[in-house]
């Protein structure tokens, strides 16, 4: 699953924003990282995102965070 996906289901099937996804402690995307980062991110498996940002294959699921300031979301699993 590529990372925008993610963003696009919740913008377009809840109305809902997200301002940031954390995968454990390391932020995946954000308004307070730089844009071209995050704009890189968004085209990029969730799983690639994993490996770049671990240096290691994911092991699955893969838990992400995410936060809207428009409401409290669960943390999603990421199975591929």
């Amino acid at each position: 699953m590529v990372l925008g996906d993610i963003i696009n289901h919740f913008d377009e099937e809840h109305d809902i924003w997200i301002d940031m996804i954390n995968m454990g402690n390391k932020i995946v995307y954000s308004e307070f990282i730089s844009e071209k980062e995050s704009s890189r991110r968004l085209d990029m498996k969730v799983s690639d995102i994993y490996k770049e940002l671990y240096n290691k294959e994911p092991q699955f699921p893969i838990y992400l965070t995410l936060t809207s300031t428009e409401m409290d979301i669960p943390v999603c699993s990421i199975v591929q």
